[in-house]
């Protein structure tokens, strides 16, 4: 089994800076920075940040590609959780 590679590390991969990442994202530079050092982060600034990769580098993750830490969601009784579930 692979294991999956964070968004720290897709963005050196990939040569991308924080605030260009944001830009193309657009969410703040804090939401990138927050996934980038694993703190959680709300799937849709999650989905949004991996949005904003794929334009400026041409690729096609998801977040079941990536080790990311979700929020729980509104009304969600779960405890917070990696994805994939």
């Amino acid at each position: 089994m692979n294991k999956k590679r964070t968004l720290y590390q897709l963005r050196l991969e990939h040569g991308v800076n924080i605030y260009a990442l944001s830009q193309a994202s657009r969410v703040s530079s804090f939401a990138v920075w927050s996934m980038l050092i694993g703190n959680e982060v709300t799937r849709e600034d999650a989905v949004k940040i991996l949005d904003g990769l794929n334009k400026l580098k041409g690729t096609h993750y998801t977040l079941e590609d990536i080790d990311v830490v979700l929020t729980k969601e509104d009304g969600d009784d779960a405890p917070h959780k990696r994805v994939p579930l």
